[in-house]
């Protein structure tokens, strides 16, 4: 519904499905059932949209979901990938996008994810019950931006832009096994951008602080049972780049 030319409010539901199959189990040449699983969800918001290039753009939304017989793809304690029905969830989410553009060249920006999800399960109660998560879902994920652009008197454009994310802690999956932190950690990077006609420079650092930490829980899967999975961060990087547009 268009309130007005730059306001959109919105709702929607949707159901979906996936079918079942069989897949891998414990034993020489077994082999196991799973069932469909299947997810009701209904989520609202708003959208607002600048009518010109410049000026205030916002997002938010709430949604919520029942999800069914939770299909994951796993792997067992020898490392043979397995899919399995691992419990019940019930999913809430609150998100919001702002991004404010000025005539002057600045841009500023920033949004969040927050999920509340809850995993019920015989996989799930051999977990503490803080968490019993839904596998690689963080709490909390939320990011921000700014740059400012000038021209300098040689007809040379400048951008000089800062990003900044931070990713909450989360979980490999349901279980004992499984039951491994992941995540929690934020990262900056700054960019330099330089064009002057069809010649660009850029100058960048990922990771200005060198932050380690890490994204991800499972390593080599054949290895899962000692419990020692790491995927860490890119470390700091710097980068130098020279680009021509013909």
């Amino acid at each position: 519904w268009h309130a007005t030319p730059d306001l959109a409010v919105y709702g929607r539901f949707q159901t979906s499905f996936r079918n079942g199959g069989v897949t891998v189990a414990r034993g020489v040449g077994r082999v196991a059932d799973f069932n469909s699983d299947s997810i009701v969800m209904g989520e609202v918001g708003f959208r607002l949209t600048p009518s010109g290039t410049d000026g205030l753009s916002l997002s938010a939304a709430l949604s919520a979901a029942r999800w069914r017989n939770v299909l994951a793809e796993l792997v067992s304690p020898r490392g043979i990938p397995i899919t399995s029905n691992i419990g019940n969830a019930r999913v809430t989410a609150v998100e919001a996008n702002v991004d404010w553009t000025s005539p002057g060249g600045w841009s500023l920006g920033g949004g969040f994810l927050y999920t509340a999800n809850h995993l019920v399960g015989d996989l799930a109660m051999q977990s503490d019950p803080r968490r019993r998560l839904l596998p690689d879902v963080p709490s909390l994920t939320a990011n921000g931006h700014a740059s400012y652009s000038w021209s300098g008197s040689d007809q040379t454009t400048y951008t000089l832009t800062a990003n900044g994310q931070y990713v909450g802690r989360s979980v490999l999956g349901p279980g004992a096994l499984f039951d491994l932190d992941q995540g929690n950690y934020a990262l900056a990077d700054l960019r330099m951008l330089a064009r002057h006609g069809a010649v660009s420079f850029l100058l960048s650092v990922d990771n200005l602080f060198n932050t380690s930490a890490n994204r991800f829980s499972l390593g080599n899967p054949l290895n899962l049972y000692r419990r020692e999975g790491f995927v860490p961060v890119r470390p700091r990087t710097v980068s130098a780049v020279i680009g021509v547009s013909w």
